[in-house]
């Protein structure tokens, strides 16, 4: 497929486009991954172990959906309703087990036991990336909702929970690097730790409920 059609497609088909957007968004939590683990390595810090199984987990659901919708291109759509149901089902159920997995990092986070080593230009770069990560997932959600495509709508839940995860810690990127007041930030953070990772379980609670129909 040449350069233009493959950007005419993209344009055009909404859940080729999703598909694409999944293997992007892979290949940079893998990168996150590696990042977050040696530093986890390099500091031995508890916080960057536990985002580094956060982003495996992520990986795991997105790849899982992607090589299933691979392997269904060419089936007849009934059968391939049925398997993306069951899928859905299934990675419904271990969102609520991720959200849980996020506890630990979020808790590290707001009693700011997260050693942060960057300066204000990097910080202010990283907060760019997540505003246009989070705009893009909240769009891409509402979207979803009403895609008939449970596959899809799969990987726009996963996006918007990595979304809620990386504003969760600019936060924290943001607090240390301007050297605040930790101590006294902390009912803040608090505050909107635990409205983000209700919000999480909230989502993951409407999608057990909407797979089980």
């Amino acid at each position: 497929m040449k350069l233009k059609e493959l950007i005419t497609k993209y344009r055009t088909d909404h859940e080729w486009r999703s598909i694409v957007s999944a293997t992007i968004s892979f290949a940079i939590n893998g990168a996150f991954l590696i990042y977050n683990l040696a530093l986890g390595i390099a500091y031995n810090l508890v916080w960057y172990y536990s985002i580094s199984i956060y982003y495996f987990l992520l990986m795991s659901l997105r790849a899982t959906v992607v090589i299933c919708e691979k392997r269904w291109a060419k089936r007849q759509t009934e059968y391939v309703d049925k398997r993306r149901k069951n899928l859905f089902q299934v990675e419904s159920a271990l969102f609520i087990f991720i959200d849980l997995a996020m506890v630990v990092p979020i808790t590290m986070m707001v009693f700011a036991q997260r050693k942060v080593d960057m300066g204000l230009i990097p910080a202010i770069a990283v907060a760019a990336y997540t505003t246009y990560q989070t705009t893009m997932a909240i769009i891409g959600f509402k979207k979803a909702k009403n895609n008939g495509n449970l596959s899809i709508v799969c990987l726009k839940i996963i996006s918007l929970k990595s979304a809620i995860v990386a504003v969760l810690t600019l936060q924290n990127t943001l607090i240390m690097v301007n050297g605040g007041d930790v101590d006294g930030m902390l009912p803040l953070t608090a505050v909107t730790s635990g409205v983000a990772l209700a919000l999480m379980i909230a989502i993951s609670v409407v999608s057990l409920v909407k797979s089980r129909r």
